[in-house]
């Protein structure tokens, strides 16, 4: 009797396990470029090193993006698109010449 009762709900535990490891890998990949943007901060250009750390990381987020299941809404990326260019200004890119 039980198991009929959680059978709908073990779909949406597992949703959402899929969506943490997700958001995880995410979080990682903001890390790295973070770690990209600080080295060409300090490095003060955008070097080999730099290239090489972005490229990398370009490799990670295509991987992510293979595995995300759905798209989001339009209304939550406006959103979050709007919070991300808020806290990350196009003054906070070194942008090579």
């Amino acid at each position: 009797m039980i198991l009929i009762v959680l059978k709908p709900v073990l779909p949406f535990a597992e949703q959402r396990t899929k969506k943490e490891r997700l958001l995880i890998s995410y979080r990682i990949l903001e890390h790295d470029l973070d770690c990209v943007r600080i080295g060409i901060r300090e490095r003060g250009e955008y070097d080999d090193q730099a290239k090489r750390d972005f490229r990398s990381a370009l490799i990670r987020k295509a991987e992510l993006v293979l595995h995300n299941e759905g798209s989001c809404p339009k209304k939550i990326r406006q959103k979050c698109q709007a919070e991300v260019l808020n806290e990350l200004p196009d003054s906070d890119f070194y942008l090579p010449n």
